[in-house]
């Protein structure tokens, strides 16, 4: 069920047309993709809330980095299009621990912003390497193939 789901969101994302030809029921897919994002939005805050007893309006301000390089260093692509929830999540927990480790030795807060975005530009470039190697073998493959 849930996979149909994602299928049908992800075709009305890229080509509305066909995907109403196909029969798809796009505003509802489109609706209800809106209500989850809230609900889970809504969830967030009563987390953050239930944490740190006090909410104003900045208070994730300075987060967005920590998110990004957790993902990224968890295996999703940076552009798109590859990843897992569990390579986020374990991301997240890597990057945590790192963080973690350097309260423990009382080190600057200058150093988990500096560490994160090492981390991740560390996992851009390995993921921009790796997808430089499957091309040229794809490229190499297909040249093989010619051949025949």
């Amino acid at each position: 069920m849930w996979r149909r789901a994602g299928t049908d969101a992800r075709s009305h994302l890229l080509r509305r047309d066909a995907a109403a030809l196909a029969g798809i029921p796009s505003a509802r897919r489109v609706f209800v993709a809106f209500v989850t994002s809230g609900a889970l939005a809504g969830l967030g805050g009563a987390l953050f809330l239930a944490l740190f007893a006090q909410v104003d309006n900045s208070a994730g301000l300075g987060y967005e980095l920590n998110v990004v390089a957790a993902v990224v260093v968890g295996g999703v692509a940076i552009f798109g299009g590859s990843g897992t929830v569990v390579g986020a999540a374990l991301g997240a927990l890597l990057l945590n621990t790192i963080q973690q480790g350097l309260v423990a030795v009382r080190s600057s807060s200058f150093w988990d912003e500096a560490i994160a975005g090492g981390l991740l530009l560390v996992a851009i470039s390995i993921d921009r390497l790796l997808a430089l190697r499957v091309a040229r073998s794809l490229r190499s493959a297909e040249g093989a193939h010619r051949e025949l």
